[in-house]
């Protein structure tokens, strides 16, 4: 594998940016396997994927644009250790020449891009973007594979397609390669399309048994969202990810990448408690017998506890999972984040509630997801259905004594995830207003509440893109270990 130093662009690369995004790619592609760039542009995605084949692997790229093809292949060759092979082709349903509309590379240079827009339903507006015509020729990609290169039919770890709209054709004709090799696809998220085309974009990938996640804005696995629904679909395209990166993945697959996973219609609420063995303890019982009539599951966490609380109890459901965070393994974990805080009564307080949730939002299933402490009062029953039916709406119920939210689990994990294009000091203060304004997202709140002081598990680092954009990423940089392995945190069904 090509050192980061040793890769040459036309435009300066990040050496940091580069590598994240070459660390995340490398969970996807094996050494040695075939990764497929369609719509290569430029290249940088080619060489991100050439750093993971390694030697024995192959990256094939195809790239109709003239104007940005030139750069493809200039690259590839200039980097030669990363085996890219590009193709001045277009991926396409039949074999035969096609109308490719492109931007004018005098206005916008190396960002110039294009796509087939004449099927699509806003073709009038994308045409007067894309002034720039000329004929390409287009090739099914299983055909293409099978004359030229039979050898990697069955070694494709990743098809990545970036077509401007076009993605969901490619996806209806990949069913042969899907059938021998189930590859990872990354695909577009094109905010140009029609309701009708990203119902049917949807459907043609969920058809083969794939679920669909928002990996926006970096590519970052840990902080991904989904499986996505068509109405989490839709809204992600027009609001949140709006032309960034899904990952869709065979479902047979899902557990190898420790992604997220639902249950149709289940429900379940996390309940965080700081141990103090003369507070709180006299209601609960009260508490989780409500908690188990509301809620399909019930996600208990003792934190910064010496004697777990609801082991002494004698409570006899399955409901209950029951998880002890230990004073030490808190310190453990504060040490590792933030260094020289955790004398700090208030930081501390605030982070292990945030760690409680974030345990249990990890650790369930469930479709709705609802927080609380053991101080508030947690009702008996709740309307699954009109939180299911309201995607797109987090709901807090706090009222500056009872600490209560709802929200679908997928709306959770997007309000905790990244940000990117923001400043410095937005990512650092942030809250969930300021999300939901970003992402379109509407907050049902009795009081100006922050959700679960995400401060303490969001960890952003900003990478400078000083290229043709001149913006930054910002990038979550959680660790792994909040709430997950690093630190051993005891369970018990009871």
């Amino acid at each position: 594998m090509a050192e980061n130093t040793q890769i040459q662009w036309h435009e300066p690369l990040d050496g940091r940016w580069f590598q994240y995004k070459k660390d995340v790619f490398q969970l996807m592609i094996p050494q040695g396997s075939t990764a497929i760039d369609i719509g290569a542009h430029c290249g940088v995605f080619s060489l991100w994927f050439g750093c993971c084949v390694g030697e024995k692997g192959k990256v094939l790229a195809f790239e109709p644009n003239p104007t940005t093809y030139a750069m493809l292949e200039k690259y590839s060759g200039i980097n030669k250790s990363l085996n890219i092979t590009p193709y001045e082709y277009a991926i396409t349903p039949e074999n035969k020449k096609y109308t490719f509309h492109y931007t004018d590379s005098n206005r916008w240079g190396t960002a110039t891009n294009g796509g087939f827009f004449n099927e699509l339903e806003k073709k009038k507006d994308l045409v007067e973007i894309h002034t720039q015509e000329v004929e390409v020729e287009g090739v099914n990609l299983f055909d293409f594979l099978k004359e030229k290169h039979p050898e990697d039919l069955d070694k494709i770890s990743l098809i990545k397609m970036d077509t401007e709209g076009n993605d969901k054709e490619i996806i209806k004709t990949l069913s042969p390669i899907i059938e021998r090799c189930k590859p990872l696809l990354v695909v577009e998220a094109f905010e140009s399309l029609s309701k009708d085309e990203i119902k049917d974009y949807f459907e043609s990938i969920v058809n083969y048994d794939y679920l669909i996640y928002d990996i926006s804005p970096m590519d970052n696995l840990l902080d991904c969202m989904g499986p996505l629904n068509l109405k989490e679909f839709e809204h992600n395209i027009y609001k949140v990810n709006k032309n960034g990166n899904f990952l869709c993945i065979h479902k047979d697959k899902v557990s190898e990448y420790k992604l997220p996973t639902t249950k149709k219609g289940k429900s379940c609420i996390v309940i965080a408690h700081m141990n103090e063995p003369k507070t709180h303890t006299l209601n609960l019982k009260k508490q989780l017998d409500n908690a188990i009539k509301a809620f399909d599951e019930v996600i208990f966490v003792d934190y910064n506890s010496t004697t777990p609380l609801l082991w002494e109890r004698e409570i006899n459901t399955n409901k209950i999972k029951h998880f002890v965070i230990s004073p030490e393994d808190v310190q453990k974990i504060m040490t590792q984040i933030h260094p020289g805080v955790v004398e700090e009564e208030e930081i501390s307080t605030h982070f292990n509630k945030s760690l409680a949730f974030n345990i249990g939002l990890k650790r369930t299933d469930a479709e709705v997801v609802a927080f609380a402490d053991l101080k508030s009062v947690i009702p008996s029953t709740i309307d699954k259905d009109f939180y299911l039916r309201d995607v797109n709406t987090f709901h807090d119920l706090s009222d500056g004594i009872n600490n209560l939210q709802i929200a679908t689990k997928n709306l959770w994990l997007k309000i905790r995830g990244a940000e990117e294009r923001m400043s410095d000091q937005t990512a650092i203060f942030e809250n969930n207003k300021k999300k939901a304004e970003l992402y379109g997202f509407y907050i049902n709140s009795k009081v100006d509440s922050t959700v679960v002081d995400w401060e303490w598990v969001d960890n952003f680092q900003a990478f400078r893109w000083k290229g043709f954009h001149d913006y930054e990423y910002l990038v979550s940089r959680n660790h792994p270990y909040i709430g997950l392995s690093h630190i051993q945190i005891e369970s018990q069904i009871v």
